[in-house]
């Protein structure tokens, strides 16, 4: 429980630093994101064939999926 309690105090001393961004400004860099990711779609799908074997539909999958769950955690 102590190890939680420190963890904790230092959650709240890193939000109260100012150094934490708000959720405005994260979904702000997850649209960015997006963008970044449709802009270079191609690039991506071929790097993660050649590096990781997927096939480009599941690389659409997981990308869209992925970005896609952030989402939903920032909107709710």
């Amino acid at each position: 429980m102590a190890e939680q309690e420190r963890n904790l105090a230092e959650l709240r001393e890193t939000f109260r630093s100012g150094r934490t961004r708000g959720v405005g400004w994260r979904k702000a860099q997850l649209r960015a994101l997006l963008k970044l990711m449709d802009d270079n779609e191609d690039q991506i799908f071929n790097a993660l064939q050649r590096d990781l074997g997927k096939h480009p539909v599941e690389a659409y999958h997981w990308s869209s999926e992925e970005i896609g769950q952030l989402f939903l955690v920032l909107y709710r």
